[in-house]
């Protein structure tokens, strides 16, 4: 790869780390309000009375709940100083209360959203629905620290209980917070694996060995992302930035397989361009590796092999071209005759 000198190879190599930080600072909160790896579990395990046509259920392990009424019942929600929060009407309408303080309070995980000084005692409500399914972060069902709680042999971090009224009667859905140790990260050691395949693939010099990975990387990380945000209810407020990141380093590492003859430098920085992106959607995905819980479409396992294969690809990928960047051309040149 003649064509290929030192300064071009700096300059992208510099342009790379800016372009992954920069990723990294974006990705940091991506899908913070969405579903995703986690130590903890939120359980249903009363409802008292027994209700009929209602349907209570935590979504994502212990990010939301969610209740789901059949036409002609209604439903009342309180909020946390039981006033008026949300409710589902006869006809199937949900409706939020703009003046109550769980409004804002629960529009986060973290329940860091700023409540307004002007909240009135009379109730303002928006319509948020038609279906009779209504999702919040309700924040007595999940851990709202860093610092790990104390548990006890079953793994009980808490009990809760939320006042929810049913057709005028009122209704009382216990269950308990519990918390798992990390799993033995063997999604990690798949990674590894198929970094250092890749890279031995490429200094066989396997054709387009190189773009291909990180192509399937790549795909990967889609799946994984659309596997995971299948699982948060309309209006979770999860962000779009993985999926983002995921579609645009598909794109970004095909352009290596059109039908166009390009220069080598063109296939380094769509390489290293796809795998900055992939650098940034890890962020988000990375707790897979060790979490016990991986909320999403199929079996966790499934979905921890996504990411395993996503990270693993994309670093095989970038650490080839780092150490050999003639590894990215479709048609490298052939090898001079000695002798």
């Amino acid at each position: 790869m003649t064509t290929l000198t030192r300064r071009p190879l700096r300059r992208l190599t510099g342009m790379f780390l800016v372009v992954s930080a920069l990723l990294m600072i974006t990705a940091t909160g991506a899908g913070a309000d969405g579903v995703g790896p986690t130590n903890y579990r939120s359980e249903i395990r009363t409802v008292t009375p027994p209700t009929k046509g209602v349907e209570f259920k935590v979504i994502g392990s212990d990010a939301f709940l969610e209740v789901r009424a059949q036409p002609g019942v209604r439903v009342q929600i309180p909020g946390y100083d039981g006033e008026p929060y949300l409710k589902i009407d006869a006809n199937s309408s949900v409706w939020r209360n703009r003046n109550s303080a769980a409004t804002y309070v629960n529009e986060s995980r973290s329940g860091r959203g700023g409540i307004p000084d002007n909240l009135e005692t009379e109730p303002d409500w928006q319509r948020v629905g038609s279906d009779g399914v209504v999702a919040w972060h309700d924040h007595r069902i999940h851990w709202m620290t860093d610092e790990v709680p104390a548990t006890d042999r079953s793994g009980l971090v808490s009990e809760w209980t939320i006042p929810i009224v049913v057709n005028g009667v009122e209704t009382t859905v216990t269950g308990g917070l519990y918390r798992s140790s990390n799993i033995v990260p063997w999604p990690f050691v798949i990674a590894m694996i198929l970094a250092v395949a890749t890279f031995l693939l490429a200094r066989r010099q396997v054709p387009r060995v190189v773009p291909l990975a990180v192509l399937i990387g790549s795909i990967a990380a889609v799946m994984a992302t659309l596997a995971v945000r299948s699982v948060d209810p309309p209006g979770s407020g999860a962000s779009s930035v993985p999926l983002a990141l995921s579609v645009l380093a598909v794109a970004c590492s095909a352009l290596s397989f059109l039908p166009v003859k390009r220069p080598p430098i063109f296939h380094l920085a769509v390489t290293l361009g796809a795998g900055a992106l992939l650098l940034g959607w890890m962020i988000g995905s990375i707790g897979a590796f060790w979490m016990p819980y991986v909320p999403s479409l199929g079996p966790n396992a499934l979905t921890r092999m996504l990411v395993a294969t996503t990270l693993g690809l994309a670093v095989g990928t970038i650490v080839t071209v780092l150490v050999d960047p003639r590894s990215v051309d479709p048609n490298p040149p052939e090898p001079r005759a000695t002798g």
